[in-house]
């Protein structure tokens, strides 16, 4: 091919960086590498960043890079996943940003796919379906009415909250490397650091552009049980959830309401699972930072009902009396599927009567204070 013709299918086609961070991913990196090597798509560049592997990927990688001349391999030492793809970014020369999962593969058509949508609706940003399997082969689509439309930034992030036809990884993603400017992954943060990149991302998108035809393969593994990490994560992420409440970009009607209903749901969650591994009287601490969390925006989260009830009626008795909310969880975790769906009409009304016995008491006393 002379140069004109390749400087052609260049401006033709630009240029899309993949970011693979990679550390002791040999067992599962020749099928993630090849998916990416054999898309229809042309104009690729694959930045390999081995994260001190000691298991053969870091020989691999290096072999490959001999093989495939878009290949471009960074080693350095461990720092975890968001200081190799922070890594990925500085070295990124693409027009647009895609994440691959090095356990994970993509469809040939994938970045074929994204690119030409970016370019027909004129988008910053684009995002198409995932299959979720499992280890032992079982699959599903990650959306079931996942819809061809184009969102702004602000409707994807109400979405992403709502997990509307928007998931909260960048996996199935692909953004415009400018939208990255100013953006990085924050090291340490071993959950959630998707998630608070995206919102960062979509905060200055105009345009996202939704492919409901599923490209990417996420490989779920149950080692990587996410309520679980969720505790062994530390303080960290719960502060990311409360942080994000107070971020000055997000206070706004739907987007706030959204918002409060992603972080304080999780904020529940970390804390029950907390009293269902029995951990909780280690993490005092944290849970109180939790509870005066979700006292603050109770009044917004209480309201919304995309919300399962038990989350809703489950923060009103952590607020309440935590003592009660211990039992409450223990309770909950001991029912089979059927009878929390059964039980569902009794807690309400447990609920709304501890409501609405509080509710008294303060009425109550304002009438007193009154008579004062």
């Amino acid at each position: 091919m002379d140069s004109r013709n390749y400087n052609q299918i260049e401006r033709d086609n630009p240029k899309v960086s993949v970011i693979m961070p990679i550390y002791n991913g040999m067992a599962y990196l020749e099928r993630a590498l090849d998916s990416v090597r054999k898309q229809t798509y042309i104009n690729l560049e694959i930045i390999l960043v081995d994260d001190g592997s000691n298991d053969g990927s870091e020989i691999y990688c290096d072999r490959m890079a001999e093989e495939d001349m878009r290949i471009r391999v960074l080693h350095q030492q461990n720092g975890g996943v968001s200081s190799a793809r922070n890594s990925g970014l500085k070295a990124a020369k693409g027009d647009y940003i895609a994440f691959v999962d090095s356990d994970d593969y993509i469809e040939p058509f994938m970045y074929e796919r994204l690119v030409r949508k970016l370019q027909r609706e004129k988008c910053q940003a684009a995002v198409c379906n995932s299959y979720v399997e499992e280890e032992n082969g079982d699959s599903r689509l990650y959306f079931d009415n996942m819809q061809e439309q184009v969102l702004t930034g602000e409707q994807a992030i109400i979405h992403m909250h709502y997990l509307n036809q928007m998931n909260t990884e960048l996996w199935n993603k692909l953004c415009a490397r400018q939208l990255w400017k100013d953006v990085q992954f924050q090291e340490g943060l071993k959950i959630g650091e998707d998630y608070k990149a995206l919102v960062e991302i979509f905060l200055k998108t105009e345009k996202i552009a939704v492919v409901p035809e599923p490209a990417y393969h996420y490989i779920q593994r149950k080692s990587g049980a996410m309520a679980n990490g969720y505790i062994k994560a530390g303080e960290q992420v719960d502060c990311l959830f409360m942080q994000m409440k107070e971020k000055e970009e997000l206070k706004e009607g739907e987007l706030y309401k959204s918002t409060v209903c992603f972080c304080d749901t999780h904020l529940l969650t970390i804390v029950m699972e907390m009293i269902r591994s029995n951990s909780q009287k280690q993490h005092q601490k944290r849970v109180e930072a939790i509870r005066q969390s979700l006292k603050k925006t109770f009044s917004v989260y209480k309201k919304e009902k995309s919300v399962p009830f038990h989350f809703r009626g489950g923060a009103f008795l952590f607020i309440l009396n935590r003592g009660l909310f211990v039992l409450f969880s223990r309770w909950f975790y001991r029912k089979p599927k059927k009878e929390k769906a059964a039980n569902e009409v009794m807690e309400e009304k447990v609920v709304n009567a501890e409501k609405e016995k509080v509710e008294k008491e303060e009425a109550e006393k304002e009438v007193t204070e009154e008579k004062k």
